[in-house]
Parts: structure tokens; C-alpha cells; sequence
């Protein structure tokens, strides 16, 4: 069973996959310098079984949920267009 996903540096482009959050037990993804582009899925937000989600360095854009769960996940957005912006989150413990 996959766990790990690190697509970093690979010139990916289009939309994040939606279809990662169908994969229960991934619990590390890393999508990186890559040119993701649109709205970041709410779902990535609430994909419980995921403790680190790194996508810096896209051209992603939208908000990040107001009721997302910071206490679970370690999430980096830097150098992307999200409106309520935090680069690196990590309150895991805290």
C-alpha cells in the first residue's frame, strides 16, 4: 500500500488530482516545483489519513478553509496565489 507520494520536480502541470484523497493509507505527499495550476481541491484540506502536504513552488490559487484542522497536518503552500496565505503550517503537537 503507498503511503509516500513524492512527485517533486517533475514539470507536472493541470489541475492537483482529486483522486489522491481516495487513497486511504497515503500519508505523505509531496507535489512540489511542479506547475500545478487552479483552485486547490477542498478536499486535499480533508484528507484525514494525509500528515504532510507539501506544494510549494506551483501556480496553485483559492483560499484555505476557515474549519480546516491545523493540528493534523504539515502543509506548505509557499510560492503559490492562496488568498488567506500561511506558507508553512505545522501546529501538530501544540
Amino acid at each position: 500500500r503507498l503511503k509516500y507520494l513524492d512527485l517533486q520536480d517533475n514539470e507536472l502541470s493541470g489541475t492537483v488530482p482529486l483522486s489522491m484523497t481516495t487513497m486511504i493509507e497515503l500519508s505523505y505527499i509531496h507535489l512540489d516545483n511542479n506547475r500545478f495550476t487552479g483552485e486547490l481541491p477542498e478536499s486535499a484540506f480533508f484528507f484525514y489519513s494525509c500528515v504532510e502536504l507539501t506544494l510549494s513552488d506551483n501556480d496553485l490559487r483559492g483560499p484555505i478553509p476557515q474549519n480546516f484542522d491545523h493540528d493534523r497536518l504539515y502543509l506548505v503552500l509557499g510560492d503559490n496565489r492562496i488568498e488567506n496565505r500561511i506558507d508553512t503550517l505545522n501546529l501538530k503537537g501544540n
